[in-house]
């Protein structure tokens, strides 16, 4: 049997950046050098930096449901979850029940299957009960746990310091890598890091910012987890632009196959199992450092630039994965200006000529892209 392979266009890139960035964008791709070495000059400025890199070896997904719509679905918020969105509370979206009548669900269940993607190129299929009956289909949406895990390891064109317990306790190398730390992002609260979230919100009441990355010559990567519960959104210009930020469950990307919306969501995990999932957008809380807040799964809708049709022929799906740059590693200037403008060192080892600080590694852009099977004739 012949199986001819067409690609039906559903590519979700999450783009899952620390709170520092945009969310309407992805985070610039790091400068190498020839060797691959990421290229860092050393920051005597107030400002962070971020950039995606490769040397991811594993991100693991904790998937709910799947599911392909002929419209487009309406997730609203829970109640007064819209006041709070200081991105959308003016127009265009509300509280209330969500609509998801138009989708049939592929996957459907209250626990999570864990979806481990281990390299550029992975294939796998899905069984056909996780097939859309035909139809031409518009949308799809993914919904997953509000926690991931990604490892590994970093390679830098210079010596660079990272912190495993606190900012005045540096490991240096020219290599960082995961290193089992919990990483909650909650907006303009800012990026906690801890051994677990109730640690990394008290780190950050004792203004305790480091430890997702250990540095050293030799690399021994363990998974950090990444937490997600709102984040800042931060354009260019308007209400929202980079001085100011607005804290939001939406992100959004836009792919050569269409646009994808991340929003941040609370769901009853029972009824995920059903065909009446319900899927409401969360409620901002800023208390406990942002970790109030009720987010419970990320569901990502993609709208197909072409629709995706299912014919009585469709034999299975496969997924296909892509994350070259899936790594982001997010680093502190070595110096920062404190309230009077003056320039001081983050670090006790540091001074006017420090080695850069690394703050933690974490989960950049990566793709999962669904490709239809059909059956052929015989050779």
């Amino acid at each position: 049997m012949n199986k001819i392979i067409y690609t039906l266009g559903f590519l979700l890139i999450f783009s899952l950046f620390n709170s520092a960035k945009a969310q309407t964008a992805d985070v610039d791709p790091c400068t190498k050098n020839a060797s691959g070495a990421i290229v860092i000059t050393t920051q005597m400025s107030a400002t962070d930096q971020t950039c995606d890199g490769e040397g991811a070896t594993n991100i693991t997904l904790k998937i709910y449901s799947l599911g392909f719509c002929t419209s487009a679905p309406t997730v609203n918020f829970v109640t007064g979850g819209k006041a709070a969105d200081e991105r959308d509370n003016v127009t265009g979206f509300s509280d209330g029940a969500s609509d998801f009548s138009s989708c049939t669900w592929t996957i459907k269940q209250s626990s999570t299957t864990n979806e481990s993607l281990d390299s550029v190129g992975d294939v796998e299929p899905l069984p056909s009960d996780e097939i859309p009956p035909p139809g031409t289909y518009t949308h799809a949406v993914l919904v997953i746990s509000n926690e991931m895990t990604i490892t590994g390891t970093a390679t830098f064109s210079q010596t660079i310091s990272g912190s495993t317990s606190g900012v005045n306790t540096p490991t240096t190398g020219t290599k960082c890598w995961t290193n089992g730390s919990v990483i909650v992002d909650t907006g303009k609260e800012g990026m906690l890091i801890g051994s677990d979230v109730s640690n990394a919100s008290a780190n950050k009441t004792a203004n305790v910012f480091g430890g997702g990355a250990t540095c050293g010559p030799t690399p021994s990567p363990t998974a950090n987890t990444l937490v997600s519960y709102y984040s800042n959104f931060e354009p260019a210009t308007g209400p929202c632009k980079e001085s100011n930020g607005c804290n939001t469950t939406r992100s959004e990307e836009t792919t050569a196959f269409g646009n994808l919306t991340v929003l941040f969501t609370t769901a009853n995990l029972a009824s995920l199992a059903t065909n009446s999932p319900t899927i409401q957008r969360s409620l901002i809380d800023t208390g406990n450092n942002g970790t109030d807040t009720d987010t419970n799964t990320l569901t990502g809708i993609f709208a197909y630039n072409t629709p995706m049709v299912v014919t009585d022929k469709t034999t299975g799906m496969e997924i296909f994965v892509n994350f070259n740059n899936a790594l982001t590693v997010d680093f502190e200037p070595s110096r920062r200006k404190n309230a009077a403008g003056v320039l001081q060192s983050l670090h006790t080892n540091t001074g006017s000529t420090a080695t850069p600080v690394i703050r933690t590694i974490q989960s950049g852009p990566f793709g999962i892209q669904f490709k239809a099977v059909e059956g052929g004739g015989t050779d």
